[in-house]
């Protein structure tokens, strides 16, 4: 991954739109996007087998036996292909072209398609892949639960590839960075070929029973479905963060919500696993994300909380309008306000 690493040194992820998606509707079948900085939202229709995911620019979703991509802006369709009812994984993009896994018996298959719809580079593997992220016309793909490959999107040459230890199944960027995460968080730097003797950059939860869900994502080889599981209800929420030149988690904390009470959320401090404070919600969690400064939770009514890192204080308060089955958040440059948002 050395020349992978010189060839991308300049070059910065597509800024991520900061958006909440709620999957919304009887059937199951509306997206609701939300812009977390100003006021703007959108819905779109349309039946749905697993939930979106949000890339770049776009929405990635799928359903009615083909995947789709909206404009993560405003809503608006892009394309459409369809899967023959392929399980859609997950999706990244760097502007040009959008990379999804579909899982296909016990292999699998990704495509590259740009944004007029057609499709530039179809790979078929008899490996399990994971869900991948687009940097510059790399494309970095987990598989087998344990590598990461970098794919040139042009030529679809595999330019690069480590191997990891412990479980790996999810490609995604936050800001400037890469990483690749499943029981860890590992970030793409000079360090990555180090991963053989442990000398990758890389973050883990503190030693603990943590719900017994040690998976700091959500799994990139399997199938979400639209609507939050138990599993959903029951997480781990942190966000990597560079300290002082090591990676470690944003404002030294993670979050998890609670197997016994779904409303409740609490702080941990990310070095002791000390739990720091306690939030009861007035209803069912059932999605989130750990943002700059704090956790951003979803909860069944459709109402967004942003809570703050050190005390667990409600600093930002904002609606889907409407019930909502599961919510993806996607928060680049968003972050816990210092002073209350309502």
């Amino acid at each position: 991954m050395t020349e992978v690493v010189e060839r991308l040194r300049n070059a910065r992820p597509l800024p991520s739109v900061d958006l909440a998606v709620g999957v919304a509707g009887p059937k199951s079948n509306k997206l609701v996007g939300v812009r977390l900085t100003g006021h703007s939202t959108w819905t779109f229709e349309h039946a749905l087998d697993a939930r979106p995911t949000i890339a770049g620019g776009v929405v990635v979703a799928s359903g009615g036996g083909e995947v789709f991509a909206l404009d993560a802006l405003g809503g608006r369709r892009l394309w459409a292909r369809p899967t023959g009812g392929a399980p859609f994984l997950g999706a990244g993009d760097d502007g040009i072209g959008t990379a999804i896994t579909l899982a296909r018996g016990m292999g699998s298959t990704m495509l590259v398609v740009a944004r007029d719809g057609s499709v530039k580079r179809q790979m078929e593997t008899d490996q399990q892949l994971g869900s991948p992220a687009v940097v510059s016309g790399v494309i970095f793909v987990p598989w087998k639960s344990e590598k990461v490959s970098a794919i040139d999107e042009s030529t679809g040459d595999e330019i690069g590839r480590v191997t990891l230890q412990g479980k790996v199944t999810r490609a995604f960027t936050i800001g400037k960075d890469i990483y690749f995460g499943g029981e860890r968080l590992i970030r793409f730097d000079d360090n990555i070929d180090l991963a053989s003797n442990h000398g990758e950059s890389q973050i883990a939860l503190p030693p603990g029973d943590w719900l017994g869900v040690p998976r700091l994502v959500a799994s990139g080889t399997e199938r979400l479905p639209p609507s939050a599981t138990t599993r959903d209800k029951i997480r781990i929420f942190a966000r990597p963060s560079d300290i002082a030149g090591s990676l470690g988690f944003d404002s030294s904390r993670f979050y998890a919500s609670d197997a016994s009470d779904f409303r409740r959320v609490s702080g941990f401090d990310a070095s002791s696993g000390r739990r720091e404070w306690e939030h009861i919600h007035a209803s069912d969690i059932v999605g989130g994300e750990a943002i700059t400064g704090g956790v951003l939770i979803c909860d069944e009514t459709g109402k967004m909380t942003v809570l703050d890192a050190q005390a667990g204080q409600v600093v930002f308060e904002r609606s889907f309008g409407e019930p909502i089955k599961s919510c993806i958040v996607h928060a680049d440059t968003f972050h816990a306000p210092t002073d209350a948002v309502r």
